[in-house]
C-alpha cells in the first residue's frame, strides 16, 4: 500500500485528474473511522505522499462528501420517483371521476332544443317518446309537455323505473331522453339512461342536448313547458 501510495507523489503540478480509487478509498476508510471510534487513527496527511499531501487531502475529501451526499440522495429520490408513477395526478383522477355524457353519445344521435320544439310543432313528423330521466324534484317543477318521468338515470333505483316503462315498446320505438338538472359534461343521469337503452335493444334513441340546464336552454326561450307532476 505504501508502495501505491508512493506513486501519487509522481503527479506532474499540472495534472488535474482525479485520485486514484484505491487512494479514495483510504481516506474514506480513515473518516469512517474518525465518526465510529474514539480511538486516534492514522493521521490523515500520512495517507498520501508528502509532496502533495494537503492537496490531495482536500481533494479526496471534497470527493469524498460530494458522492457521500449523491449516495443519501439517491434512496430519497428513487422513492418519490416510486410514489410518483405509482399514484396517478390530481387532474388524472378528476377526469377519471367526471361523468362526460359526450364521451359515450355520438353527435349524430344529439338533439338540440329548437329541432325538438319543431317536431312538437310538426303534425307530419313521428311524435317521439319524450322520457325525463333526472331529478323528480326538477320534473314536477317544469317539465317539457307530452314527456313522461322514467327515473333517475344515475341511480338503480332510477333506471329500473326506465326499464319498466319501455318495457314491451317495440325496440324500433323513437325516444327521446334529456335530464337539464345541470351543465352538458356532468349530468350524472344522460350517460347512465343512454346505456341502458342501448342494452335493452332500442334503435332509434336521440338525447336532447342542454348545454346549461333545462330552465336556461328550453323554460327561457320558450318552449312548450308544464308545470306539476
Amino acid at each position: 500500500m505504501r508502495a501505491k501510495l508512493a506513486l501519487l507523489a509522481e503527479k506532474k503540478p499540472g495534472d488535474e485528474k482525479d485520485p486514484p480509487v484505491w487512494e479514495f478509498s483510504r481516506v474514506y476508510q480513515w473518516v469512517t473511522f474518525r465518526l465510529s471510534s474514539s480511538a486516534s487513527p492514522e493521521p490523515l496527511h500520512n495517507l498520501v505522499s508528502p509532496p502533495r499531501r494537503r492537496e490531495e487531502a482536500f481533494v479526496m475529501t471534497k470527493y469524498l462528501l460530494r458522492y457521500s451526499l449523491a449516495a443519501c440522495l439517491l434512496p430519497s429520490l428513487s422513492i418519490l420517483c416510486v410514489k410518483t408513477d405509482a399514484q396517478p395526478s390530481a387532474a388524472a383522477l378528476q377526469a377519471a371521476s367526471t361523468p362526460s355524457a359526450t364521451t359515450e353519445i355520438p353527435a349524430a344521435e344529439l338533439l338540440q332544443p329548437e329541432e325538438l320544439a319543431q317536431l312538437l310543432r310538426s303534425s307530419r313528423d313521428e311524435k317521439p317518446l319524450i322520457l325525463q330521466v333526472g331529478s323528480h324534484v326538477l320534473y314536477a317543477e317544469a317539465h317539457i309537455s307530452g314527456s313522461e318521468y322514467a327515473g333517475a338515470g344515475g341511480q338503480d333505483p332510477g333506471l329500473q323505473v326506465l326499464r319498466d316503462r319501455v318495457k314491451g315498446l317495440e325496440r324500433n320505438r323513437f325516444l327521446v331522453i334529456y335530464c337539464g338538472c345541470c351543465p352538458w359534461n356532468k349530468c350524472p343521469n344522460i350517460r347512465p339512461a343512454y346505456r341502458e337503452l342501448h342494452t335493452l335493444g332500442f334503435t332509434h334513441v336521440r338525447v336532447l342536448y342542454l348545454a346549461n340546464n333545462f330552465g336556461s336552454d328550453w323554460v327561457n326561450k320558450g318552449y312548450p313547458v308544464t308545470k306539476g307532476r
